[in-house]
């Protein structure tokens, strides 16, 4: 290929992203928020907490839980203000301009990403989880509805990835880009991002969440809230984790901005 047009694809072709690189400025982005931020992640601790109580009084606890209203109830209501309060961190980190209005462009992407969220516990919110557990519990099946789970969630993901920068940019107030602009500038950074997101989850629970949770439940036997607090805040700070990754590639890939750490200024 001649060095001029090599030159001239190069620029039209986004820059690979690293997992390292995206993990260190997902981590800088956290550290550099602002308090009001930080009081997001705080309110949603308080909503995975109050979620998993409610859960347990109204019996929709454990693995294979069967699809009743009561479970889409508190599923949906969960995933919506998940989305909303994550949508709001992001809009301060990407767009402070556009302060906290909860215009047009904030409910598209609670929609769009909350979907996308959704679409994640479409397994339990349509009985296949409770019917993989019925037939499955206790025989040689059950590892393989685990995988299956497992493959469904990762081959959902793939997608989903590729299509993010669309519902960021509506909640930003960005022209573009659309679903078939993401799917396009995401190429690349897919498989970065969605080990950003579940790679630091799981150090986090299994480094802190269950020494944690193990060591509340040995030194505060009867505080059975204990390791449910601690439950919600690691899932809360998981959340948080993958907003800021995915504040980073935004910034790369759909304003072509290299210097994503500098989010601030």
């Amino acid at each position: 290929m001649h060095p001029a047009l090599a030159e001239a694809v190069a620029d039209l072709v986004p820059p690979r992203v690293t997992f390292g690189e995206l993990v260190a400025r997902a981590g800088r982005v956290l550290a550099a928020s602002p308090a009001a931020v930080w009081a997001l992640w705080a309110a949603l601790a308080g909503l995975y907490a109050a979620q998993e109580f409610a859960e347990r009084r109204l019996g929709l606890g454990g693995e294979g839980a069967s699809p009743t209203p009561a479970l889409w109830a508190t599923t949906v209501a969960g995933d919506v203000v998940a989305v909303a309060l994550s949508g709001l961190a992001v809009r301060r980190w990407l767009a402070p301009e556009r302060g906290w209005r909860l215009d047009l462009g904030f409910w598209t992407y609670v929609a769009l990403a909350g979907l996308a969220s959704l679409s994640f516990s479409a397994p339990d919110l349509l009985g296949v989880t409770h019917l993989l557990a019925a037939t499955d519990r206790g025989g040689p099946g059950e590892p393989w509805s685990s995988f299956a789970e497992l493959a469904f969630m990762l081959a959902l993901a793939y997608p989903l990835a590729r299509l993010m920068l669309w519902p960021t940019a509506r909640l930003v107030g960005d022209p573009g880009p659309g679903p078939r602009g993401s799917w396009r500038a995401m190429p690349g950074a897919v498989w970065p991002y969605i080990g950003a997101v579940v790679l630091p989850a799981l150090a986090l629970m299994i480094l802190v969440s269950a020494p944690a949770r193990l060591l509340a439940g040995l030194l505060l036997p009867r505080a059975a809230w204990v390791p449910q607090l601690i439950e919600a805040v690691t899932l809360a700070l998981v959340e948080a984790f993958a907003a800021a990754a995915a504040a980073v590639v935004y910034r790369q890939r759909a304003r072509a901005e290299a210097g994503v750490a500098e989010v601030f200024d």
